[in-house]
């Protein structure tokens, strides 16, 4: 919903509008890493040598679900000036029913966790050394490539706190990054580059279907008519250079 004053601004005065702390997430590129730890692997010791093997800058847990049969858990403090707690659960096997957080490979990383007794009891917390897998630990791990995950002190909480930096090594060699039309060594960039991708795709995919005489089904056919292909098929550089 708009706040109020801002009905009748042009988009580029919103845009100027936005709060000087907040990075631009545009064209935000994501690689993901699915894995599984296996029976005795501790998750937090598995996790730190996952990110430094792949050297991910900018890590965030998607998803993840398994069982362990140990866990510490940094229980949060309900004064600031008291110790955490820290939970040890031995006696039993637990579900592993929530784990979210951010990592890396340099700065560490900030992960709760949350596991449920046979009881379906939940203890959540800061995920610690000790958490161990019993039969598996499946993990889908994200990696945001343009950015960095700094931890700085914060004078506001007294501990060092996430700072989102651009990774630049990265953008050098994002081919998305760019939005002009050519680099400095020819080679096609932004919206031409995305498009002689597209091109090539479709021409792969029309050869693929004229070698193997495979028929068009119900969805294809529904989408040539919305979005009907050019005729005649155009080469690749006669529509990028129209970008």
């Amino acid at each position: 919903r708009a706040s109020a004053g801002t009905g009748n601004s042009s988009p580029k005065e919103r845009r100027a509008q936005k709060p000087d702390h907040l990075i631009p997430f545009v064209s935000l590129s994501m690689e993901i890493h699915p894995f599984r730890l296996k029976p005795g692997q501790d998750v937090r010791k598995e996790l730190e040598a996952y990110c430094q093997l792949k050297d991910i800058q900018a890590g965030c847990i998607v998803t993840a679900v398994g069982s362990v049969q140990k866990a510490r858990i940094r229980l949060a403090s309900s004064v600031q000036t008291n110790a955490n707690e820290i939970a040890e659960l031995t006696e039993e096997r637990f579900e592993i029913v929530s784990m979210t957080g951010t990592i890396s490979a340099k700065n560490g990383m900030h992960i709760h966790i949350a596991v449920a007794d046979a009881n379906g009891e939940v203890c959540g917390g800061h995920l610690l050394e000790g958490c161990e897998v019993f039969t598996t630990c499946e993990i889908v791990l994200g990696e945001c490539k343009r950015f960095a995950f700094e931890r700085h002190e914060d004078v506001n909480t007294g501990h060092k706190e996430l700072v989102v930096v651009k990774n630049t090594a990265r953008e050098l060699e994002s081919e998305y990054y760019l939005d002009g039309d050519e680099d400095s060594a020819g080679t096609p960039t932004g919206k031409k580059a995305r498009r002689i991708r597209q091109m090539r795709m479709m021409e792969m995919e029309r050869e693929r279907l004229q070698q193997s005489g495979e028929r068009r089904g119900l969805f294809s056919r529904i989408a040539a008519v919305i979005v009907p292909p050019p005729t005649p098929m155009r080469t690749v550089n006669e529509v990028a250079n129209e970008v």
